[in-house]
């Protein structure tokens, strides 16, 4: 009897327990305030320009793409407009942010922060894009759960800041926009 209240008890141990006491990984957050990585004045204006690589995934410049056309203007690590931000962000005009390899880190949550003030981003997962303002989103994209909290930005200028979750097996994704820019970009 006792052999087996041990066994149970080691059993107990190892199933409910020790997995109980894994830790948690470390998120990986991309804020553009290494100044060693990002550069204040920084410009990305060739399609495929390494942004940076860690955490196992890699970022790059990709075309922006409104109406089945493809644009490319720049990307600039930069200030932080007033108001946004944590230090420095990247400023995106008519280009786009690809994430790829992200399967390496199986992150469970993907979450940005955004500035825009224009009207149409681009946000695409897992292959499977929206075109429009991102408050828009659909709930899902790429089998993907897409939340976003915006607000209005302060008059006179016209736009919308916010911050947008993706929750589920993120394996790539793509944000690019026109007047827009990004920060604080966590996968979890």
């Amino acid at each position: 009897m006792k052999t087996a209240n041990f066994l149970a008890a080691i059993a107990f141990i190892i199933i409910i327990i020790l997995p109980a006491c894994k830790p948690k990984p470390t998120p990986c957050c991309v804020d553009f305030n290494n100044s060693s990585s990002f550069p204040s004045g920084t410009s990305y204006s060739h399609a495929n320009d390494s942004v940076y690589y860690s955490c196992g995934f890699t970022v790059f410049t990709d075309s922006f793409y409104l109406n089945g056309k493809g644009y490319y203007s720049s990307g600039n690590i930069r200030p932080a407009p007033a108001g946004f931000g944590s230090g420095q962000v990247i400023n995106l005009n008519n280009i786009s942010l690809k994430f790829t390899n992200i399967t390496t880190i199986k992150p469970v949550t993907v979450t940005f922060n955004y500035l825009a003030y224009d009207h149409t981003q681009t946000l695409s997962v897992n292959g499977i894009s929206y075109t429009g303002e991102l408050n828009a989103a659909p709930a899902s994209l790429g089998g993907v759960a897409v939340a976003v909290s915006f607000a209005p930005i302060p008059l006179p200028a016209i736009g919308k800041k916010g911050t947008v979750t993706l929750t589920g097996t993120v394996k790539e994704f793509t944000i690019g926009g026109r007047e827009f820019y990004l920060d604080n970009i966590c996968f979890k």
